[in-house]
């Protein structure tokens, strides 16, 4: 085995960089504001050229107004029919506008991405025929720094307008100008390094100021020079760099006017324009920190050539103190940082594996200001092009945002967590970056278009207890989910120096990041749908219990705790100053704890049998309340809870100890997984076992027994599985803990694994886990969803629930209240789509409101033929007329969706 210890600086230029995640945050948080202030002033434009004829007068509005002079002149199913075109056509154009908003400064900026290089080569002028030695010791040494990446970058020599050196580009092609006059009159040898000075010490002048007279101080600044701007090519970050200037002008270029012109209207003002100033000042922030910190990682990339190091440092001029205004402007407008900062991270590359908690903050800003806008969109498409509304669809915002959080959240972790282990330091804290997450995401929505779908803002206006409860609880999920991440990178990088177990993490926390914030934000759109009219819905509850038997949730926390699991598969060597053995297990361990769990069950269940039996059929004989059935059999669920916890407790004091809690947990969450999806085929053959052995003087019971057994066990695991894997994690997480901490306060220390890859045994268990998982999240989405007929219970001529009582007329906005509350029935859960739709169709027939009464027409002629399943159909496109008509004229109610289906 091999103890060298690794220093991690090779290692931390292979892994993601902080310029592509905070490049990646900046540009979905353009879009983000793009979507917040340019939809309004299209839509302006587009009705004002409507008014003037240039465009067709096609617009929500229009759509009662028709509807209102066609009624009593045409029949009432042609009536609906011209409405639901009229409103989905109006859906087609302000869906148009969404999508401009966010393609026009996206557009502007690939642009400008695109000219700009083009036009700063021509503003460079570089020398068509520059001097021969000095071109041909730029190109030697340009060829030496990038070495096989030197296809596709040329060389330009400028006649000082390049301001010492500059690499640019754009599309893959790239050029680096360097003035002439800092390269050396002769010929010197690439890298020459003459002997220091006296008088020169670590304020060597900057890139434009006036060389020395030696063509071997000539060479010192060209090489530095040429190897930084190298460095930017081989950290492929050119490109990110003018994206990011681009981008943010295509921004600017759009915003600006647009505020203006919304400026007289009542939306507009000093409120919007004061939000933009605010919104525009942090993306320059952004922005400048994708500039900056791209030339610290040049930098450091750089200073691995020989020599170059002590190069770079000449070129640094003295940091100078700065009062803080200057150093605010400097952060939010330049380009390069403080040259302190640079020389510091020169000698010392670990400081960029530091993770910044405002990296965290402005990822949480950008998903709530642009989560809201972006499900919009994504639903207004769908319904637009006439796709079918799937989970894809229907959380493609939750998608994207958990993507990229969970992209720019495994970035910052991994390399924190390399640098706390590289340099022995304490692990990073966890508290902080989960509360710069959760703050981002709230306070992103107070300027986000919270007025869409969903906003934890307005619910903090509604329900301000709701609000904050719902805020802590996405702190903790937040805090869960980092912990896992800073468990997973401590754990993977104490066994290998690769970088590809960065890209598992990214891709199970990304489905962690996206159920959390697809479930968190569909509860907030849950308590805000109706406004303070409507009440607290009974179904919140459920909601917020659904995560403990979602098959999804559950089978990635399995995926989860096996990641941890399988650093021990590759530890191929010890690298010294890691300390990997208290952090990592076999593969196997979980599952022969699972194993044995499930042998002592089926013991317990075939020595009870016949006890078990008798207690049954007495109970049934006497009572059959399912409470008492459960009473008598909490003797025998008492001794099988006790098992668990039993084998719980000795497997996590074995494993347990100083700096194993990773292990433990890992080991423990998979095993009790396991062991709740088996349970099930567990206690069957522990029947089948107790009726063989014990008999019960019944001639073939041994084999009747065993009849159906595995369709039983299958049919029953998951869904039984689903109900017990949380309750056992209540229990017996807290006791595995409780038993780790033991081992460390008794001094014990913890039981050392040690290297020994390639066992087929281990590989065999995660397959076996693994698929375990795949079955447990798909077959209940394998299972055949019940037919609609099944779910209509009553008629569909039943009196509508909360509507007002009687059999009388309801005036327009009765009427449309008590729309409202039929469509509040079905969004709860307390009645189905089907009966709420021909509910909404007899108030409509109520209504005195022509244009709503005509609606009811066409589903009511259906009902009347005897079509029943016709007439909910036709009573479903009533209700999404109703609704959209009952927003534009009785404002408050309604709901202004495009009623196409």
């Amino acid at each position: 085995m091999s103890s060298r210890r690794p220093t991690g600086a090779s290692q931390f230029l292979r892994l993601p960089s902080a310029t592509t995640a905070r490049f990646l945050i900046l540009v979905v948080a353009t879009a983000g504001v793009a979507l917040y202030f340019l939809p309004q002033p299209l839509q302006m434009a587009f009705l004002v050229a409507a008014d003037l004829d240039v465009l067709p007068r096609v617009w929500h509005t229009r759509c009662p107004e028709d509807a209102l002079a066609l009624v009593g002149n045409v029949p009432a199913r042609e009536l609906r029919r011209e409405y639901l075109d009229c409103a989905a056509l109006a859906s087609t154009v302000e869906t148009g506008t969404w999508v401009a908003a966010l393609a026009l400064p996206l557009s502007i900026g690939l642009l400008i991405y695109t000219l700009y290089p083009r036009w700063l080569r021509r503003r460079l002028r570089p020398l068509a025929r520059p001097e021969l030695a000095q071109a041909a010791y730029a190109e030697r040494e340009l060829a030496r720094a990038l070495g096989s990446r030197r296809g596709g970058v040329r060389l330009l020599v400028t006649p000082g307008t390049a301001g010492g050196a500059r690499a640019f580009g754009a599309w893959g092609r790239y050029w680096i100008a360097v003035d002439r006059s800092l390269l050396p009159a002769t010929g010197s040898a690439p890298g020459s390094s003459p002997p220091r000075s006296p008088d020169r010490g670590r304020t060597g002048g900057p890139p434009g100021r006036q060389p020395d007279a030696s063509s071997g101080r000539h060479a010192n600044r060209s090489d530095a020079l040429i190897h930084h701007e190298a460095a930017h090519v081989l950290n492929r970050d050119i490109d990110i760099t003018y994206l990011a200037i681009a981008v943010w002008w295509g921004l600017v270029l759009c915003a600006v006017p647009a505020t203006a012109l919304m400026f007289p209207t009542p939306s507009g003002g000093w409120g919007r324009t004061a939000l933009l100033a605010v919104l525009l000042v942090v993306l320059s922030h952004t922005r400048s920190r994708v500039l900056q910190v791209r030339e610290f990682y040049a930098d450091v990339r750089a200073a691995h050539s020989p020599g170059v190091a002590v190069q770079l440092l000449h070129l640094l001029p003295t940091a100078r103190p700065e009062r803080l205004l200057l150093r605010w402007w400097r952060a939010l407008s330049s380009s390069h940082p403080p040259p302190g900062q640079r020389a510091e991270t020169i000698r010392d590359p670990s400081r960029l594996q530091n993770m910044h908690v405002l990296d965290l903050f402005y990822a949480g800003c950008t998903v709530g200001l642009g989560y809201v806008g972006f499900q919009y969109l994504a639903n207004s498409i769908s319904e637009v092009v006439g796709a079918p509304y799937t989970w894809i669809v229907g959380n493609a915002s939750g998608i994207l945002f958990g993507v990229l959080a969970a992209f720019v959240v495994c970035a910052f972790v991994w390399r924190a967590s390399l640098g706390s282990l590289v340099r022995a330091e304490p692990r990073t804290r966890v508290f902080g970056a989960a509360s710069a997450l959760t703050a981002g995401v709230l306070l992103g929505q107070v300027v986000g278009p919270g007025n869409l779908e969903a906003s934890w803002v307005y619910l903090l206006e509604l329900r301000p207890g709701a609000a904050l409860v719902l805020a802590v609880l996405l702190w903790i999920v937040f805090s869960v989910i980092l912990r896992w991440i800073l468990m997973v990178a401590t754990t993977w990088l104490s066994v290998s120096e690769s970088v590809w177990p960065l890209w598992p993490c990214v891709a199970v926390s990304a489905l962690m990041f996206v159920l959390a914030l697809t479930h968190w934000f569909y509860i907030v759109g849950h308590m805000t749908v109706g406004g303070s009219a409507r009440p607290v819905p009974p179904s919140i509850l459920n909601l917020l219990v659904l995560p403990i038997t979602d098959p999804a949730w559950i089978a990635t926390a399995c995926l989860g705790a096996a990641l941890p699991l399988l650093a021990w598969s590759a530890w191929g060597r010890e690298l010294s100053g890691r300390d990997a053995a208290p952090r990592l297990c076999p593969p196997w361990i979980p599952v022969a704890f699972s194993a044995v769990v499930l042998l002592g069950l089926i013991v317990v269940v075939a020595g009870a049998l016949r006890w078990l039996i008798e207690r049954v059929v007495e109970d049934m004989a006497t009572s059959d309340s399912v409470l008492s059935l459960a009473a008598q059999l909490g003797p025998l669920l008492l001794v099988c809870l006790g098992v668990v916890l039993a084998i719980t407790v000795v497997s996590s004091w074995m494993l347990g100890g100083r700096g194993a809690r990773a292990r433990v947990l890992s080991t423990t969450v998979l095993a009790l997984f396991l062991t709740s999806f088996l349970a099930i085929p567990a206690v069957h053959t522990g029947i089948a076992v107790g009726a063989c052995v014990r008999g019960f003087d019944v001639p073939g019971a041994c084999g009747d027994s065993f009849d159906g057994f595995g369709a039983k066990a299958f049919t029953d695991f998951v869904n039984t599985g689903s109900f017990v894997f949380v309750p056992l994690l209540l229990v017996c997480v807290p006791a595995a803990l409780a038993a780790s901490s033991l081992r460390t306060v008794a001094g014990i220390r913890p039981w050392p694994v040690r290297p020994a890859p390639g066992r087929w045994y281990d590989l065999l268990a995660l397959a076996a886990s693994a698929l375990l998982g795949a079955v447990a999240l798909l077959e209940p989405a394998a299972t055949p969803a019940p037919e609609p007929e099944a779910e209509r219970g009553t008629p569909y001529t039943a009196t509508v629930p909360g509507a007002p009582a009687g059999e009388g007329p309801l005036t327009g906005r009765q009427t449309c209240e008590a729309v409202d509350t039929e469509y509040y029935l079905a969004i709860d859960f307390l009645n189905n789509p089907w009966s709420s739709a021909a509910g909404t169709t007899h108030v409509l027939a109520r209504s005195t409101d022509p244009v709503l009464a005509a609606f009811a027409e066409p589903a009511l002629e259906v009902f009347d033929g005897g079509d029943e399943a016709g007439g909910v159909t036709s009573s479903m496109y009533s209700q999404a007329a109703a609704q959209h008509y009952c927003a534009l004229r009785h404002p408050g109610t309604g709901l202004l969706r495009n009623p196409a289906m």
